[in-house]
Formats: structure tokens, sequence, C-alpha cells
């Protein structure tokens, strides 16, 4: 069985030896068959023993990314070998294909670190742009998804998607291609077409991977316009806690109203924020260090009844986050970064 990377657990018991109190210890790791995508997802491990309400924590998935290294809340138990994931929605997630699960203790250090956790983590995650998170995108609005079948490795790649109903100039985006994946999370101009081909304008595809299965092309439409103000809006991805700038321009004018930003600009926006990575493993040390400290300020009271315990673990965050932000000044040249009001309001 493979050691565990780095998961919730092991930021919570940093949070805990700050507090000064006992270390949460997992029971034995079993294996995990799958967990489906859907809501709640449903979870098989044979002759798990898990009861209703108890919490598991599982890790090192294969597939299911977005559930790894996280405990969750035993929902319902239809069968000895499954059970679901309370209040976890799975769809649009990967489906899981292996792994494994830990089931914790039931005391009162792992409830009062599961129930502050969500908003520990969202919080801090929205304080900074950690190095570790941030990603870069475009919005848009797409039409409905074309299925891809090939992709050539040619000087100028050519995709072959039945009767795709594209013309040239049309921009489009590559997504989940297996093999040539070089090409997906891309937004290419369409160059030459036929019925079920298109070129991919500029894209010189010798070098990449070849292509294996499976992969979609959504055309990049003409986005809504809002009732008043500015020209367009466009949804922001799923996964995105906190809008740091939009286009090149640090003066670009923009505003995000609940799901969506609100501008003036075209057909697509380069965009970056702060996405909501949930698996600590792919947090560098510092930001999970940060978590830690954050954590502690929630449960230090509640576990060891002192405010003034409460008052330096306060303290402490205070100047962890105020070096994160030192550091990463130092890591890239100047930027200025637009903030509305409900940014402003979270800090």
């Amino acid at each position: 069985m493979p050691l565990p990377k780095q998961h919730e657990v092991d930021v919570w018991n940093r949070a805990l030896s700050r507090v000064g109190d006992a270390k949460i210890v997992l029971e034995t790791a079993i294996a995990v068959t799958s967990v489906t995508a859907a809501s709640p997802p449903l979870v098989t491990s044979a002759a798990h023993g898990l009861a209703v309400n108890q919490r598991v924590l599982l890790f090192d998935m294969t597939g299911g990314a977005e559930l790894n290294g996280r405990v969750f809340l035993v929902g319902t138990v239809p069968l000895g070998t499954t059970f679901t994931l309370y209040r976890e929605d799975g769809v649009g997630n990967a489906a899981a294909t292996g792994g494994f699960l830990a089931r914790m203790p039931d005391s009162k250090i792992v409830r009062a670190c599961f129930d502050a956790w969500p908003e520990v983590r969202d919080e801090v995650i929205r304080a900074h742009p950690w190095n570790s998170i941030v990603k870069r995108t475009r919005l848009a609005r797409l039409a409905a998804a074309k299925t891809i079948t090939a992709v050539s490795q040619a000087t100028v790649a050519v995709v072959t998607s039945a009767a795709h109903g594209y013309a040239a100039g049309d921009l489009v985006l590559i997504e989940n291609v297996v093999g040539m994946t070089e090409l997906n999370g891309r937004y290419f101009t369409v160059g030459t077409v036929a019925v079920n081909t298109f070129e991919l304008a500029g894209e010189d595809s010798t070098g990449y991977v070849a292509y294996s299965s499976a992969g979609t092309a959504k055309k990049a439409l003409t986005p809504l316009r809002p009732d008043f103000g500015y020209g367009y809006r466009y949804p922001i991805p799923a996964d995105c806690e906190r809008v740091l700038e939009l286009a090149d321009d640090p003066e670009f004018q923009w505003e995000l109203e609940g799901r969506e930003v609100m501008t003036d600009a075209g057909i697509t926006v380069p965009i970056r924020y702060c996405a909501r990575i949930t698996d600590p493993d792919l947090w560098d040390s510092q930001l999970a260090n940060v978590m830690a400290a954050r954590l502690a300020v929630e449960i230090v009271e509640e576990l060891t009844q002192s405010k003034g315990k409460r008052e330096l673990a306060i303290t402490e965050y205070d100047g962890m986050i105020s070096e994160a932000r030192r550091q990463d000044a130092q890591e890239q040249s100047p930027q200025e970064f637009a903030e509305d009001d409900w940014v402003l309001a979270r800090l």
C-alpha cells in the first residue's frame, strides 16, 4: 500500500500542534474500488465497516481528483460494500477507479476541525493569490460540444469531427483529448474546413504525442449582454474563488456580479484567478502552513477555553499572511489587480 501524500488530516494536525492538543490518528487504510461522478458520489469499498455520520479520509485516488486528500461525512450506507458522501456534489467530476480510505475517530478535536475546515480553506484561498492555485484561462460563451475522432500530426493540425458545422475564422476550445494532450484547454482559430474536418490555423502538431481517442471542440459564441452598463457578461469558471485580473491591461474595466463578469471585451477574455484547489497535495508548503494557522484560530478557543491563545493564534496567522505577500512580490514583476467590493469585504 502506498504512503499517502499530503492530505487534510496532515493540515489539521499542524493546526492542533499549534493549539497544543492531541494528534488525530487514522485507522488502517482499506482499498476503494470506485467512486461515481454523481450527487452524492457513491463509494465502493469491500467490507468497509462504515456507518452513517462517520468521517472518512479518501486519498491516493486514481481519477476523482476533486475528492483526493479530503475528509467526508458518510451519508447513507446502501450496502456493506458501498456508502455515499454527505452533501458532496460530484456531477462533473471524473469518476474514480481506485484509491484508499481511512476511518477517523469520533472525537472532539476531529469534530472541531471538520466543522471549521470548509470555511477556513475557502477563506484562505481567497485571501491571497497563492502561486500554487493561480490559473489562467479565457472566459467565453460556448456552443454545444462536437465529438473529435482524430487529430493529425502535421505542420497544420487537422481535426476530424463529423458534421462539425464550423467556418474559417471561428474560435474553438479543445478539451479532453486523450493522447495529444498538448491541445487540451486551448483556443484555436479554425482554418480550412471540410464537412468532417477542420484545421487549427497555425498549429504545428508534428512534435506532439499521437492522438489516441476522445476529445471535444466547442465554438466560442457572441457573449450575452447585461440589461445595461457593460457590453457583455461571461460566467466565471466553476472552480474560481477570486478573480485577479482580466485581459493584459491592469486598467481594463470590469465588474464581478454573482458568478458573472461584466466587461466590454469581445468574444473571449483572458482571466487570471485563484482556483478552488481542494487537494492539499497540490498546495505549496507556505499555503499549507497558512491553512493550518488559520484553522488554529478557529478551533483553539473551543478546545482550550483560552481567549489569550486565540489572540496569539490570530497574531501568528496575520504575520504569515504578510510574509506570503512579501515573498510573492519578489517572485514576479509588479502587477495591479483590480479588486471589487466583494473581494475586499472578504479580507
